[in-house]
């Protein structure tokens, strides 16, 4: 794994000029993009451009699936706590 090869100094240098961090399982190649790299090509590809904006709105909805199962699963919890007076709160009808 990567955290075996890499030096305390390193990881301290990666946390601050990355916002993520990642440990792999299996072998992994890692490449480093620079952001202006893909909205530069965009600009001049459409089909890039095309691709960028697919990668988005999967990465969008998969963000909003994550928050409505959060929210749900908050929700749940919250219903089975007591309320502050110590009695558990009443349940909806089924």
């Amino acid at each position: 794994m990567a955290s075996e090869f890499a030096s305390g100094k390193d990881e301290e240098i990666s946390a601050r000029a990355h916002r993520i961090a990642a440990e792999a399982i299996l072998e992994t190649t890692v490449r480093l993009v620079n952001r202006a790299s893909p909205d530069k090509a965009a600009n001049t590809d459409c089909q890039v451009a095309r691709k960028l904006w697919t990668l988005t709105a999967g990465e969008l909805k998969h963000a909003e699936d994550h928050m409505l199962l959060l929210g749900r699963k908050n929700a749940m919890e919250d219903r089975d706590l007591p309320a502050r007076d110590g009695h558990p709160a009443p349940r909806p009808p089924a």
